[in-house]
C-alpha cells in the first residue's frame, strides 16, 4: 500500500479520498483495531474533505491536525505502526501542500 498518484500536481481532494481508502484497507489488514476506529478517522477526514471543497483551507488544516492528534492518541492501542504512519504522514503531507 502506498501512493499511486502523481504528486507533482496534487489534487488535494483525490489525495484525501485515497487516504480514506487506505484507512479502510488497514482494517482488513489488521492494522486498525475496530470498525469504530476506522469510522472515527473516516468522519474526521470527510470533514476535512468538505472544508477543502468549500475552500476553507485553514479549517481543513485544523481538522487534519485533529486527525494527527487522534492517531497519536491511538497509536499504542488501536493502530499498528503501519496504520499510524499511513494516517500521520499522509495527513501531515496534505497539510503542507494545502494552499
Amino acid at each position: 500500500m502506498g501512493p499511486d498518484a502523481d504528486l507533482t500536481s496534487l489534487d488535494s481532494e483525490a489525495f484525501l479520498n485515497r487516504l480514506i481508502l487506505m484507512v479502510e484497507e488497514s482494517l482488513s489488514l489488521g492494522w486498525v483495531d475496530g470498525v469504530e476506529t476506522v469510522a472515527l478517522f473516516k468522519a474526521k477526514l470527510a470533514r476535512a474533505g468538505q472544508a477543502i471543497r468549500d475552500k476553507e483551507l485553514m479549517q481543513a488544516k485544523a481538522l487534519l491536525e485533529e486527525v494527527i492528534q487522534e492517531a497519536e492518541r491511538r497509536k499504542e492501542t488501536k493502530l499498528t505502526s503501519e496504520a499510524y504512519a499511513i494516517v500521520r504522514f499522509n495527513a501531515q503531507y496534505l497539510i503542507q501542500t494545502l494552499r
